[in-house]
C-alpha cells in the first residue's frame, strides 16, 4: 500500500464561541428595564399623592394633573416594553439562525469523523502497528509511517474534541433560547397588565374630570388666588433687582468719585456687580442640574410654564416654577447657599422666602412658619421655613429666576 493513500488532506476547523445576545442588544434592554424602574417608582409616588388628595378632598387639579401624567408614564411604560419586546423577538431569530447552524456543523462534523474512522479502519486494519512500520523499505520510510500514523490518531482524537464542543454549545444555544422565550413571557404578561392600568387611570381620571365639574367656582376661585400670588411674587423679585441695581450703581459711583473716575450711564447691572456677586453667580449656575430639592421628598403636582388648566375649559394657567406636593410639616431648605433677600406674607398660609444668589434668586412659597430673617445669609440645605401641619399632602412652590426672567427648576435640580 502507498503512503500517498495514507495521508490524507489535514482540515482546519475555526471554531468560533460568539454570544448569541450582542453586547448593543443587552445594553439596550438594560437600558429599558432602568427606565422602566424609573417610570414605576414615579408612578408608585405619584398613586400615594393622588390618594391623599382623594381623601383631603383638597386639590382636585392636582389630582387629575397627577393622573395625566401617570397616564403619559404608562405609555412610556408600554412603549419601551414594546420595544424590548421587538429586541427580544429579533434575539430570538438570532439565536434560533444560531441554532440551525450549529446543528449544520455538529451533522457535517458527525458525517467527517464517519467517514474518517472508516478510512482509517480500511488502511490500517490489515496491519497492527508495529507490523505496519516494520515492513517499510527503509528506515526513513518507517519513520514517516509513524509520524502519519500518530498525526491521523491525533487527528481523530480532535475531531472528538469539536464534536463535543459543537455539541455543547448547541446545548447552551437550546438553554438560551427557552430563557429568551421565558423572558418574552414575561414581557408579553407586563404589557397586558400595563395596559389594563392605563385603562384603569383614565377610567379613575373620568371620575375626577366627573367631580371637578361640580366645584367648578372653587376651582376658578383657586385659579384667581394663584394668579395673584404669581404677580405678588413677580412684582417683589423686580423690586429687589432694581433696588439692588440702584444699589449697585450707588457703590459704583461712590468708589469711581473717590478714584476720581466717572461711570458710564450705559453700565448695566450686571457690570455693577461686586466681585463676590459675580463668584456666587458663577458658582450657582455651575449647580445647574445639581441643586437638591427644597423638600426631602415629594412629587411635582404643578409644572412649569403657561398650560391648559387641568378642568376649566378655555382657561390657561402660568406657573413661574414648580408646585411640589409633599408631607404635611415639611422641611423647606435652601437650595444653594445665598442671602435671604425678602420675606413675605401673602396670606398665613402662604408666607414666601426669596433668596438671592448673585443675579441668580430661589424663590420659596407656601410656607406657614419662616425660620430666617431679611439680610440673613445661609449655607445650602438650612432650614428656611415649614409647611402646613394641616393638610397631607401639602404643597411648596418652587422657583428660579436668572434676574428678572423665570427658568424651569426641573433644568436646574437633581433628578
Amino acid at each position: 500500500m502507498k503512503d500517498y493513500k495514507i495521508i490524507r488532506v489535514w482540515k482546519i476547523l475555526v471554531f468560533f464561541l460568539v454570544g448569541t445576545v450582542s453586547l448593543p442588544a443587552q445594553e439596550k434592554i438594560q437600558d429599558l428595564e432602568t427606565k422602566r424602574v424609573k417610570l414605576e417608582q414615579e408612578i408608585r409616588e405619584n398613586l400615594q399623592t393622588i390618594e391623599k388628595l382623594k381623601k383631603s378632598n383638597k386639590s382636585i387639579s392636582q389630582e387629575i394633573y397627577l393622573l395625566e401624567k401617570n397616564i403619559r408614564n404608562r405609555k412610556k411604560m408600554l412603549e419601551a416594553i414594546n420595544q424590548e419586546l421587538a429586541l427580544m423577538d429579533r434575539q430570538i431569530v438570532i439565536i434560533s439562525n444560531q441554532i440551525n447552524k450549529t446543528e449544520q456543523d455538529l451533522n457535517h462534523q458527525r458525517r467527517e469523523y464517519e467517514r474518517l474512522i472508516i478510512e482509517f479502519q480500511r488502511n490500517y486494519k490489515q496491519y497492527d502497528l508495529l507490523q505496519f512500520i516494520l515492513s517499510a523499505e527503509s528506515f526513513n520510510q518507517a519513520f514517516l509511517r509513524f509520524h502519519y500514523y500518530k498525526q491521523y490518531k491525533d487527528y481523530l482524537r480532535q475531531e472528538i474534541e469539536r464534536i463535543r464542543q459543537t455539541n455543547n454549545k448547541l446545548v447552551s444555544q437550546m438553554t438560551e433560547i427557552n430563557e429568551a422565550k421565558k423572558q418574552r413571557t414575561n414581557i408579553i404578561d407586563r404589557q397586558q397588565k400595563e395596559i389594563a392600568k392605563l385603562n384603569s387611570d383614565k377610567e379613575q381620571k373620568n371620575k375626577a374630570m366627573a367631580r371637578a365639574k361640580e366645584q367648578e367656582r372653587e376651582l376658578r376661585k383657586d385659579v384667581e388666588r394663584k394668579r395673584k400670588s404669581l404677580q405678588l411674587i413677580s412684582e417683589a423679585i423686580k423690586k429687589i433687582i432694581e433696588e439692588e441695581a440702584a444699589l449697585a450703581a450707588k457703590r459704583a459711583k461712590e468708589s469711581a468719585k473717590k478714584e476720581g473716575k466717572t461711570v458710564s450711564p450705559k453700565s448695566t447691572y450686571e457690570t455693577l456687580y461686586s466681585p463676590a456677586d459675580i463668584q456666587l453667580s458663577g458658582e450657582f449656575k455651575s449647580a445647574r442640574g445639581s441643586l437638591p430639592w427644597p423638600v426631602e421628598k415629594g412629587v411635582i403636582s404643578e409644572s412649569f410654564g403657561e398650560h391648559p388648566h387641568p378642568v376649566l375649559k378655555g382657561i390657561r394657567v402660568k406657573n413661574n416654577g414648580l408646585t411640589i406636593s409633599t408631607e404635611k410639616g415639611a422641611r423647606v431648605k435652601a437650595v444653594f447657599g445665598g442671602i435671604v433677600s425678602k420675606i413675605m406674607r401673602i396670606s398665613t398660609e402662604n408666607q414666601v422666602v426669596i433668596l438671592r444668589h448673585g443675579q441668580y434668586l430661589t424663590v420659596y412659597s407656601e410656607l406657614v412658619e419662616i425660620m430666617v430673617k431679611e439680610g440673613q445669609q445661609v449655607k445650602a440645605g438650612e432650614v428656611l421655613g415649614y409647611l402646613s401641619t394641616n393638610d397631607d399632602p401639602t404643597n411648596v412652590h418652587f422657583e428660579v429666576w436668572n434676574q428678572k426672567t423665570p427658568e424651569d427648576p426641573i433644568i436646574w435640580l437633581k433628578r
